[in-house]
């Protein structure tokens, strides 16, 4: 949980007159946790009937994110970005899915290592899960960058890509 008295960077921001959003995808990281303050949006994005869910893709969270700097066009802005693809369970959308070898399976669904390992492939099938979900995550960052230079904030952007942790 978040110290109560240690100001956060959406705070101070917010103080100094920015617009502040945070679009967030991680079950973890909700309203609930104490990070939402000092935003103007939160967002913490869930699964389709709601329900918080590490399946909501890094699409969906690039295009509200994309949309509140477009609603807060010529505002100072401070956003926070967060997607979950790659974590368990390894579900990259197509055509992520069948980018890598070997693929995924009914019978070898290779979505997470605690339950879908049965045999020395499916370690492989994992790894190629897990390399569409990066293939995925880079290609939405990538348009959520060409946005940016589109809309004319890219080159007064200070943009800080950061990875909370590698999978085994």
């Amino acid at each position: 949980a978040v110290v109560p008295r240690v100001p956060l960077l959406a705070e101070l921001f917010r103080q100094g007159g920015f617009a502040t959003g945070a679009f967030v995808s991680s079950v973890v990281l909700d309203s609930q946790s104490g990070l939402d303050r000092g935003f103007d949006v939160f967002a913490g994005l869930h699964g389709d009937d709601d329900t918080r869910s590490k399946l909501v893709g890094a699409d969906v969270v690039v295009d509200q994110a994309l949309a509140f700097l477009r609603s807060r066009r010529g505002m100072p802005s401070f956003l926070y970005v967060h997607t979950m693809d790659p974590h368990v369970p390894y579900a990259p959308p197509a055509p992520f899915d069948r980018l890598f070898e070997p693929h995924a399976s009914e019978a070898h669904p290779a979505r997470d290592p605690r339950t879908d390992y049965k045999e020395p492939l499916d370690r492989e099938r994992m790894i190629a899960q897990y390399d569409g979900d990066v293939a995925f995550g880079d290609r939405e960052f990538g348009r959520f960058v060409r946005e940016l230079k589109q809309l004319g904030l890219y080159d007064d952007a200070l943009v800080v890509f950061l990875a909370d942790h590698g999978e085994e």
